[in-house]
């Protein structure tokens, strides 16, 4: 389990990982976990399974004109914590 940077700016960072266990029944099971902290301190740890992210899901809402340019990462930054609420 190494987790990765998905998305950092100055208010938020996003991580994930996936973590290997082994299940009740001795198989080996794998998930996909995302952390997302804020400067304000709040947190939430969310379950992905083989889901899209919250990192995924904002930036999607981005239009395709705004990738590059210095609005995005405060949008795609507004709208992860725009959806924290609802993952």
């Amino acid at each position: 389990m190494t987790p990765t940077i998905e998305f950092e700016s100055n208010d938020v960072v996003v991580l994930q990982a996936k973590l290997n266990a082994r299940n009740s029944f001795g198989g080996k099971s794998q998930t996909t976990i995302e952390y997302i902290l804020t400067s304000t301190g709040k947190e939430r740890l969310i379950n992905l399974g083989n889901g899209k992210s919250v990192v995924h899901a904002a930036k999607i809402t981005v239009p395709d004109s705004l990738y590059y340019t210095p609005q995005f990462d405060s949008i795609v930054q507004k709208n992860i914590l725009d959806l924290m609420d609802w993952y």
